[in-house]
């Protein structure tokens, strides 16, 4: 395989494990939300071992409450790490298919890197090709550094707007939206995070990953193995 290719076939991995790996996370946390839920003693055990002279229906009304902050904490940290993660998915896959294009069509990063300084050294030590080499690997350190959305940008302008989707539509407000609220999951924010949209959320990372991959396979003409992995993320309303 090319390295553009194995850029590609490693981002189609990554994500599916991503997937995969998710969705375990989820059904393993809701399985043992839902079994702390429906044992009765189990949140009366709590309050008694914090206060041992708590008894009869102040006991329960005390027991109920805790029940109450523990199904919903508990819920939003399991989904507050599995946002974080997913995110982190979709964005190795969109820094995967930028450098795939690095690896096989450097020449469209000349626009990138017109304003780009040299240096005395530079002139004396490497060649043209080497400079301009140079060049485009800072400018690909520095977008690693750059929000989700300029990312987005230059992948889309590496494209040219060659390649569409008649299950995917890009949102950029949407992503915005759910990289505010992965910041928010990552800082300490996850206890008042809205999470009424996270399966859909969660299933449009996936599916921006999958776009991003490819829409640069079709751009280079690098053929990928087809695969599918579903991940139900529901179980939650159950809870």
């Amino acid at each position: 395989m090319s390295p553009a290719e194995t850029k590609l076939f490693v981002a189609k991995i990554r994500i599916l494990h991503m997937s995969a790996f998710s969705g375990t996370l989820l059904s393993l946390a809701y399985l043992g939300l839902h079994s702390a839920l429906t044992n009765p003693t189990y949140f009366t055990s709590i309050v008694t071992g914090l206060n041992p002279t708590v008894e009869g229906d102040h006991l329960n009304e005390v027991a109920e409450i805790v029940r109450d902050l523990h199904s919903d904490q508990g819920k939003k940290g399991v989904q507050a790490a599995v946002i974080v993660f997913m995110h982190a998915g979709m964005e190795s896959a969109l820094t995967d298919t930028v450098e795939a294009f690095f690896e096989a069509r450097p020449h469209k990063f000349y626009k990138f890197i017109t304003d780009k300084k040299i240096t005395i050294s530079e002139l004396l030590n490497l060649g043209k090709d080497e400079i301009i080499k140079t060049k485009i690997k800072e400018f690909l350190s520095d977008l690693e550094r750059r929000p989700v959305l300029k990312k987005t940008s230059t992948l889309f302008t590496l494209l040219e707007n060659s390649y569409s989707s008649e299950k995917y539509s890009f949102d950029g407000e949407r992503l915005a939206r759910i990289d505010s609220l992965r910041h928010q999951c990552a800082h300490g924010g996850a206890d008042v995070a809205d999470f009424s949209n996270f399966d859909d959320d969660l299933a449009y990372l996936r599916e921006t990953a999958d776009f991003f991959i490819d829409a640069a396979s079709a751009a280079l003409d690098i053929k990928l193995p087809q695969a599918d992995i579903k991940v139900e993320q529901s179980a939650a309303a159950n809870l």
